[in-house]
């Protein structure tokens, strides 16, 4: 009989805990991702001024009221504290469960799986596609500029695919925009892009939009680098990672939620025709 009650008291705790249903202090969480934002976000007063200020603050109030309720689950507190940091304009903040999402295992496996990679099209054509401006992949990427470098001279055409690449630091890229620089009058280059291009990735995306010797294609990016220079935390009690910013860019202010626009917009439906639709663009 004891042994039964165990067993049904251990399958109710694990339930529990594998939906996400169990509970925590989200007050103390809510508190201390507002104290965050307020404190040390660059964005801070752009995001709250005058006008909005009594709005500002009943939101504080009425999310504040949620969390004091009894039984706050950790799914509910999340969305809870979503609704607070969804009124920072600032794609970059967010706010998750570690546990959840399998973030460790990601991370483990994040180099392989977002290395850069070069082949060969037809008509004399080279495909560079790069998953990730990640400082982790420092050394992967130097590597991977150095050997594309000379073969990039002795194409007629080359297509730079940075979908779905989430972003890293100027470091990553810096390389790559001088190589593409140095070889635009020689050689056509087409550059696509989707919406799934954010943070660092935007801001190549951007650059080379203003370049009138590269084609860009695909569709907007996400709108998200008007703020940059991320910071991670644990809350106190709930243990979500909290991810803050603490730079911002001012006149990358009016991409947010908007993003970078391509010379050619592609239809998304036909996504896995893009390449093939550029290709033949560049042979014209």
């Amino acid at each position: 009989m004891t042994k039964n009650i165990l067993l049904i008291t251990f399958i109710f705790i694990f339930n529990i805990r594998m939906f996400g249903q169990e509970n925590c202090n989200c007050n103390a969480d809510l508190n201390f991702v507002i104290e965050k934002i307020e404190k040390e976000h660059p964005g801070f007063s752009v995001n709250v001024t005058d006008k909005n200020i009594e709005f500002y603050k009943h939101l504080k109030d009425s999310l504040t009221i949620e969390t004091n309720k009894e039984n706050v689950s950790k799914d509910l507190c999340q969305k809870i504290i979503k609704k607070y940091i969804s009124f920072i304009k600032d794609k970059h903040l967010q706010i998750y469960d570690p546990i959840k999402i399998g973030e460790a295992e990601y991370e483990k496996n994040f180099v392989t799986k977002n290395l850069p990679e070069y082949k060969d099209l037809e008509n004399s054509t080279g495909y560079i596609k790069i998953p990730s401006f990640n400082y982790k992949l420092w050394k992967e990427l130097d590597e991977f500029y150095d050997s594309i470098t000379p073969i990039i001279k002795t194409k007629q055409r080359i297509i730079i695919d940075i979908r779905n690449n989430g972003g890293g630091g100027e470091r990553m890229y810096n390389q790559l925009l001088k190589i593409l620089k140095s070889n635009a009058k020689k050689v056509k280059i087409a550059v696509i892009f989707n919406n799934k291009c954010a943070s660092a990735c935007e801001e190549v995306a951007l650059i080379l939009t203003e370049n009138k010797n590269i084609k860009t294609f695909g569709e907007n990016t996400n709108g998200q680098f008007a703020y940059g220079f991320v910071k991670g935390y644990k809350t106190p009690n709930c243990g979500f990672t909290f991810v803050i910013t603490t730079k911002k860019y001012s006149d990358r202010l009016k991409y947010e939620f908007i993003g970078v626009q391509p010379e050619f917009i592609l239809e998304k439906e036909k996504e896995s025709e893009w390449i093939k639709i550029i290709e033949k663009k560049l042979n014209e």
